[in-house]
């Protein structure tokens, strides 16, 4: 690797940086120890309105933030450089953007589509099907999302007390039968209090005793989510009720991580079960405390500066020593992956789950 490491650049696009006030003198605050993550959450939620999303916030102001704090040369910036490392939101940057020869792309993929020519994506989801992608023709690279910036966890004063139940979330991302009066009304006669969290909350766990959160009651794994609400809950010390997603699973090892759940009526079995079992809320409170640790802020950062530090700089220098024919192989190898290859998978994931389908109504016909 050269001696001198490449700049790396976090790019906030202009959605982000044409907010009424400066950006820069609130990370300022931060730098010095005026404000706190929780301060700056704060800012970015009343700043920010119409984001319908925060994976701005999650994969470029966060890590550059923990970053350059570690001593590791980034810098925000709102244009895309024509040379170092830049990190971007797949949602933010041009479809059919190019890397020079001294320029590599990190997309954070998020919930948008693969960036045909960005050199490295990085998915929040070990299920993500990039993951499962050819390394030869994909460099993907799983980090967990960060937990939410600021996160108060829930008051011990409350003790053995499970009434208040919550979703931390968007509520187009909460399943509709949940979104409803009579659901409410519904928990509220088992004695619950059911509520969906305003985003500038999300970080306050103080008086919420679990939490729910499902998107969907049918068989869709999301594989581009990340299991942010399982981390935060594990932080915060609330048992969590979800749904039966990849990103959950694939961080499950234990039934003490959290309750998984493919109906309303197994939420209310779920919830009717921690309230009268005590000590399995404890367990499970206990070992969130445990699992958590690999996902504390400083454990994710430990990943992203090894990441950028062993991984990124040494591609660099692979990509920018890299020969002009080598170079155009690699833009037709993703072309090909992304024009043919795709809707051919595309298709045959599609026949096969008629032919499932086709398979289950015959085996129920038959009975």
């Amino acid at each position: 690797m050269n001696s001198k490491a490449p700049r790396t650049y976090f790019y906030l696009p202009k959605v982000y940086c044409d907010s009424e006030e400066d950006l820069l003198p609130f990370l300022d605050r931060y730098f010095t120890g005026e404000w706190s993550f929780s301060d700056l959450w704060e800012w970015h939620v009343q700043s920010h309105p119409s984001l319908k999303s925060d994976g701005l916030f999650a994969w470029i102001v966060q890590p550059y933030l923990y970053l350059k704090s570690r001593g590791l040369p980034c810098e925000l910036t709102p244009e895309i450089k024509p040379e170092g490392i830049i990190v971007c939101a797949g949602k933010f940057v041009d479809q059919e953007i190019r890397p020079g020869k001294a320029c590599v792309f990190i997309v954070a993929k998020g919930d948008g589509p693969a960036i045909k020519y960005a050199q490295i994506h990085l998915v929040g989801n070990a299920h993500e099907d990039l993951i499962r992608r050819s390394s030869r023709t994909w460099k993907n690279k799983f980090i967990p999302h960060f937990p939410h910036p600021g996160l108060m966890p829930r008051d011990l004063s409350h003790g053995d007390r499970l009434q208040n139940i919550a979703y931390m979330g968007l509520d187009t991302n909460l399943a509709p039968e949940l979104r409803t009066e009579g659901w409410r009304k519904k928990l509220g006669e088992l004695g619950f209090r059911w509520k969906i969290v305003d985003r500038d909350r999300w970080h306050d766990y103080t008086d919420i005793d679990a939490i729910v959160a499902v998107r969907s009651f049918d068989s869709r794994t999301y594989t581009w989510k990340p299991a942010s609400k399982l981390f935060n809950a594990w932080l915060a010390g609330t048992p969590a009720i979800l749904g039966a997603e990849s990103s959950f699973q694939s961080e499950r090892k234990s039934a003490l991580d959290y309750i998984e759940v493919k109906s309303p009526e197994a939420i209310i079995e779920a919830l009717i079960t921690l309230r009268n079992d005590q000590k399995l809320r404890q367990k499970m409170v206990e070992n969130g405390l445990v699992r958590s640790k690999y996902i504390q802020p400083e454990a994710v950062v430990d990943r992203w500066e090894e990441f950028i530090r062993s991984e990124v700089y040494n591609y660099y220098d692979q990509w920018s020593s890299m020969s002009q024919l080598k170079r155009r192989l690699f833009m037709l190898k993703r072309e090909f992956d992304i024009e043919i290859r795709k809707p051919i998978r595309a298709n045959i994931i599609q026949l096969k789950g008629k032919l499932k389908g086709k398979v289950k109504r015959a085996l129920s016909l038959s009975k």
